[in-house]
């Protein structure tokens, strides 16, 4: 690093207080003219450095020169943003990436030149992207846990997925997969996984997918089945199919033990059988009641007061740890007490209304 970046970044490990950061200067309209006049000199005079200016002023002017054609730009554009990777501030790498700056370069130009990033969430958002970003298949990006590519028009995963080997999280929503990309079973931490909102006709075989899941939306889309192998994933504890084309509730679905939560509203069911009141650990199941029989109508009532009885536990667990913790003064302490009995009580009968009524006062601990 130069004498020039030394004086400017000085000991800050935060990038964000570099140059032209008025916030906390008293200075008049002039001086602040002055003062970017004579910063953007410096820059042009030392061949753009991206150091001498905020990241978020320096590398929108050079894409725009290097746009336009200046030789200076030409030489240094791609070097600087392999630059500011390297030096894996979390800030910076998320902007350039966010910002599509990484489009510019090959992935052999990232993975060549970039250790791996110390970057674990990245949203690609509405970025119109046709294909699954290439630059994300390098080990660059081998510590990513969270990765969000909402609302693109990616249709297709590579089998190069696998290279994110850290993934536990992936939102592929509003995009435009006609199938299930049965290629994600080689991701094998992924514990959250969001596809709703695409044109899903059909499920894979679940026996190869990762057993760590725990969260899969579906929502949305074009199913008018479910394949029987979902019952391999033991660990699911969220299932939301709600606006598909379903007819009827699998018999196998109450073989899925551990889950938590099961949304259907928006089919077309007609009738529910006892096989969910197998999931024991259920809190949270929704149908729409309007279209059921009157058998299927009372057996949807055993599964809300289950439901409900099995949250309230759950509450009253969390909530007496909670009051051996010194959080909570002791009158909020004493009030939660309270609030706690009149859930215990309200267990000992079958008002499915009077306990979620007793699990409503807990949204807040005055």
């Amino acid at each position: 690093m130069s004498e020039v970046d030394d004086a400017i970044i000085g000991d800050s490990e935060d990038i964000s207080d570099l140059i032209l950061d008025f916030s906390k200067r008293d200075l008049s309209i002039k001086e602040k003219f002055l003062q970017c006049s004579e910063a953007l000199k410096l820059w042009t005079l030392n061949n753009y450095n991206s150091h001498l200016l905020h990241f978020s002023l320096t590398f929108p002017l050079l894409r725009s020169l290097y746009k336009m054609g200046d030789p200076i730009a030409n030489k240094v554009y791609k070097g600087e943003i392999l630059g500011a990777l390297r030096e894996n501030h979390n800030q910076v790498c998320r902007f350039l990436i966010e910002e599509n700056y990484l489009d510019d370069l090959s992935k052999d130009e990232i993975e060549s030149s970039t250790d791996v990033l110390n970057l674990t969430k990245l949203i690609l958002a509405s970025k119109r992207y046709n294909n699954f970003p290439e630059f994300l298949l390098s080990k660059t990006f081998l510590k990513l846990e969270s990765l969000d590519l909402t609302n693109n028009s990616i249709s297709k995963i590579p089998d190069k997925i696998n290279k994110l080997s850290s993934l536990v999280s992936l939102d592929l929503s509003e995009n435009q997969f006609n199938y299930f990309p049965s290629v994600l079973s080689n991701l094998p931490n992924l514990k959250e996984l969001y596809l709703h909102q695409n044109k899903l006709v059909d499920l894979p075989d679940f026996k190869e997918f990762p057993f760590s899941l725990e969260k899969l939306d579906l929502r949305s889309n074009l199913l008018t089945k479910i394949t029987p192998s979902i019952v391999e994933i033991q660990t699911l504890k969220f299932l939301n199919l709600e606006n598909n084309r379903l007819r009827q509730i699998p018999q196998f679905l109450g073989d899925l033990t551990s889950l938590e939560v099961l949304k259907l509203s928006f089919n077309k069911i007609k009738s529910i059988t006892n096989n969910i009141l197998r999931l024991d650990h259920l809190q949270t199941f929704e149908v729409d009641s309007s279209n059921l029989d009157n058998n299927s109508k009372e057996i949807l009532n055993k599964i809300k007061l289950k439901a409900a009885k099995n949250e309230a536990s759950e509450l009253i667990l969390k909530m007496n740890s909670l009051l051996n913790e010194d959080l909570l003064t002791n009158d909020q302490k004493n009030r939660l007490a309270e609030k706690i009995l009149s859930l215990e009580k309200s267990l000992e009968t079958d008002d499915v209304k009077l306990i979620n009524r007793n699990i409503d006062k807990f949204i807040f601990i005055d």
